[in-house]
């Protein structure tokens, strides 16, 4: 009985280290190795896969709401093509889209080559309503000058705008602009649309107030043809 004991504890034994031995090749193999590191890549890629969907359904969300008001804003711009009526249209664009804490809406005085403040939302009282703003100065001036669409990091990274000083009333020194878009048409800047403090941030929002600044260009031009047409007919 007790031979037949330590057989037993010596067959276990040896069953014991076959198996580790062939848990340490498989362990150690490189194949192993391989697929581990190949699981893994597949397990970033579909993480990676998630957050673009994501972002994608997102951008989709965001296109999506400014469609649902494009039918009546075409409408309403169609209706009343009187330059004062845009800047408030515009603005209820923005205020749907990114929800700011303050926009601006200024227009080129295509005679005098300067910008005019035509419409303001949550702007210090030390900046009024046809407060005018030369193509060169400061971030406003710079994207109507340079017809880009910029961000706050954007601004950070060109060093070429030129500033104020410590008496500056300009929209720079009273604000910290978020987002600022040119309104143009055929190479000629019309105005420009910027807010600030926004409560919603679309991944892709420049390419938003881009369109809501190409909604201006349309309703600035439409402006132009009609007051052209008036002028014919008197």
């Amino acid at each position: 009985d007790n031979s037949l004991f330590l057989l037993s504890g010596v067959v276990i034994v040896a069953i014991g280290v076959v198996v580790g031995s062939v848990f340490m090749r498989l362990r150690l193999s490189p194949e192993l190795s391989h697929l581990r590191t190949r699981v893994q890549d597949l397990a970033l890629r579909e993480e990676e896969l998630s957050v673009g969907l994501q972002r994608l359904q997102g951008e989709n969300k965001n296109l999506s709401t400014f469609l649902v008001m494009l039918p009546d804003v075409a409408r309403r711009l169609n209706s009343h093509l009187e330059k004062r009526n845009i800047a408030p249209l515009l603005a209820s664009v923005l205020q749907h889209i990114f929800e700011p804490a303050q926009i601006l809406v200024l227009f080129m005085n295509r005679e005098e080559k300067h910008l005019y403040l035509a419409y303001k939302k949550g702007v210090s009282e030390q900046i009024p309503l046809g407060m005018r703003v030369a193509p060169a100065d400061g971030m406003i001036g710079w994207v109507a000058s340079h017809q880009v669409t910029m961000d706050r990091d954007d601004f950070h990274q060109q060093s070429g705008i030129r500033r104020g000083g410590p008496g500056d009333r300009s929209f720079d020194s009273t604000m910290a602009i978020d987002l600022i878009a040119p309104i143009t048409y055929e190479n000629e800047c019309l105005g420009v649309i910027c807010v600030s403090e926004i409560g919603r941030k679309p991944s892709d929002s420049k390419r938003m107030i881009k369109m809501v600044a190409d909604l201006g260009s349309l309703a600035l031009y439409n402006h132009m043809l009609y007051t052209s047409f008036q002028e014919m007919a008197n």
